[in-house]
């Protein structure tokens, strides 16, 4: 089965799972034509799996993706006030114009609840900010990682060719 080619480990959800773990199960001496409809029927559900997963993973990174969004908006209208919107009035009757609301209406209470919204306004940015540059050391680090590692590679690579990268030894090695 699929078992030998690694794929037992794919999240709990290897051939094993199945109840058919490295062998044929009571196939026995069938076609070479059976064997391979049923390696072709255990990779079709391999793949059935994996996209059952991606679909998961991609549904749950939409929802966060959208909620960071909701949250980036309103902290823009909460920022960037422009004019409020109009509260609902009532329609005015046939022929006389409908009362306009006043252009310098307050947005807040009082000057306290304004310098409070503001404060966290701030707060949030300065989190966010925070956030970001933790990110941004993340990738940095990892990038710098991965440098060395690479240059670490072809270091070995040069001394000692494709037996060093692959971890395969020759077949004499191991009988001396």
């Amino acid at each position: 089965g699929l078992g030998g080619y690694g794929m037992g480990g794919m999240g709990g959800y290897g051939m094993g799972g199945y109840g058919m773990g490295m062998g044929m199960g009571g196939m026995g001496g069938s076609s070479p034509y059976a064997e391979s409809m049923f390696r072709m029927t255990e990779m079709l559900e391999m793949n059935s799996v994996m996209l059952d997963q991606l679909q998961e993973h991609v549904s749950m990174t939409y929802t966060r993706l959208r909620d960071v969004v909701t949250w980036l908006w309103a902290l823009k209208d909460l920022c960037f006030k422009g004019v409020p919107p109009a509260p609902p009035v009532a329609p005015a009757a046939p022929g006389v114009p409908a009362a306009k609301p006043e252009p310098n209406a307050q947005l807040f209470e009082s000057p306290d609840a304004k310098q409070n919204a503001l404060n966290l306004v701030r707060r949030r940015l300065r989190i966010l900010l925070i956030l970001a540059s933790l990110f941004a050391l993340m990738v940095f680090r990892d990038s710098l990682r991965r440098r060395r590692e690479v240059s670490a590679d072809l270091i070995w690579q040069k001394v000692g060719g494709k037996h060093f990268l692959s971890g395969a030894e020759p077949a004499g090695a191991m009988a001396g």
